[in-house]
């Protein structure tokens, strides 16, 4: 409903996969010129420290981190572009 509301396009991404991060962004390029991103995506491996599983840890690293440097990159490959 808030999409449909927003006018928005919903575009499903696995932010820790370059490619798919990338084709995000090409889609986003059909709607025109970016000018603003914000990244909101995160994982999380809750638990005791010594409990947690090392996997589970990775993947939210990979989401929130790695993520976070893929979509910033793609952004700014793009505003650079345009002068920004």
């Amino acid at each position: 409903a808030l999409q449909a509301q927003a006018g928005a396009q919903a575009v499903a991404t696995d932010v820790s996969d370059p490619a798919s991060v990338e084709q995000l962004f090409d889609v986003a390029d059909k709607a025109g010129p970016l000018s603003l991103v914000v990244f909101n995506a995160s994982g999380r491996a809750r638990g005791p420290i010594a409990e947690l599983d090392p996997e589970a840890v990775r993947q939210a690293l990979l989401v929130g981190a790695y993520g976070g440097f893929l979509v910033a990159q793609q952004a700014a490959r793009r505003m650079l572009a345009l002068g920004s």
